[in-house]
């Protein structure tokens, strides 16, 4: 857990502005719930201007959200929201999709794709999308990432699929090794005009597995589910590490597990930046709304004492 102050110092961010030439570290937020937004409209309005460069929404959507709204009515709201505070908003799609699903979730984001306020990009993390996608010629227009959730572990895995479709945008935290992602960026700097890399929030765990909660096998619609996902914040505790791993579940009631602790990995930013990266992702998916300001604040005090 993080304590800290969350009031705003103006002075600290009022040079992080997208119209001053000499700004360099875009801000992205990977947002899982309106509770989140919620809380950065208010960090906003107490700055008076947003230096918030994107948002990545809907790959994980807070199922307390969509106990109240269907998934179309979410993503439509922070769609208005960025369009409200010119954030640049990229649609997330889910990691995995089972053939069940796939043609009723292509449809879904297809949508959204082309309904008002239109997204400025969409972020691919499974593999039979991204196929889909590029041979799908009412949006293969629209800017695309290849994003966290497609495994890239080397470049020739990039230039691969930029053969296939002209790729704007890759998520280099796929790489779990940072020293293969700094050399991998050397050899396509030039090739992909946008590269992300993950430097606050939550750090992954790779697993694959059902929501915890649900101890009924014989669900197969979370609508039917009695499981309590949406009532509050959970965790998985590993008692021969000793450790608690918090996780959420999206509206497929697939868990997705975090470390325990929460990372602040900004002394390499200044690296990362040389080595090509140009879009700096907070991950707020298991973490509650009161962390935006704390991280993002961080986040500008360093900046400022390292000037």
């Amino acid at each position: 857990r993080h304590g800290g102050d969350t009031s705003v110092d103006k002075s600290e961010v009022e040079d992080l502005k997208y119209g001053n030439p000499d700004y360099k570290y875009r801000i992205n937020l990977r947002l899982t719930s309106l509770a989140q937004v919620k809380e950065l409209k208010k960090y906003i309005k107490q700055l008076g201007f947003s230096p918030i460069y994107s948002i990545e929404y809907g790959e994980v959507v807070s199922t307390c959200d969509l106990s109240k709204n269907s998934f179309s009515e979410v993503i439509t709201k922070v769609k208005k929201f960025c369009s409200k505070y010119g954030i640049k908003f990229q649609l997330s799609t889910p990691n995995i999709l089972i053939e069940r699903d796939f043609d009723r979730v292509y449809e879904y984001e297809k949508n959204l794709l082309l309904s008002e306020p239109m997204p400025d990009s969409l972020v691919i993390n499974n593999i039979g999308f991204f196929w889909s996608f590029i041979n799908d010629l009412d949006i293969n227009h629209i800017p695309f990432e290849i994003g966290k959730g497609i495994n890239l572990l080397n470049s020739m895995s990039i230039k691969c699929l930029n053969g296939l479709a002209r790729i704007d945008t890759v998520d280099f935290t796929s790489f779990n090794d940072y020293s293969s992602a700094l050399k991998t960026l050397k050899k396509i700097k030039n090739e992909i005009p946008n590269k992300k890399y993950t430097i606050a929030g939550n750090k992954k765990v790779s697993t694959i597995g059902l929501c915890p909660l649900n101890n009924d096998s014989a669900i197969v619609s979370r609508l039917s589910c009695k499981a309590p996902c949406y009532k509050g914040q959970y965790a998985l505790k590993d008692p021969s590490l000793k450790k608690v791993y918090p996780f959420v579940c999206d509206g497929f009631c697939r868990m997705h597990m975090f470390e325990d602790s929460i990372m602040e990995d900004f002394s390499h930013i200044d690296e990362l930046y040389q080595s090509g990266i140009n879009e700096f992702v907070f991950d707020f998916s298991s973490l509650d709304s009161k962390y935006i300001p704390i991280l993002l604040n961080k986040f500008f005090m360093y900046i400022e004492n390292v000037k």
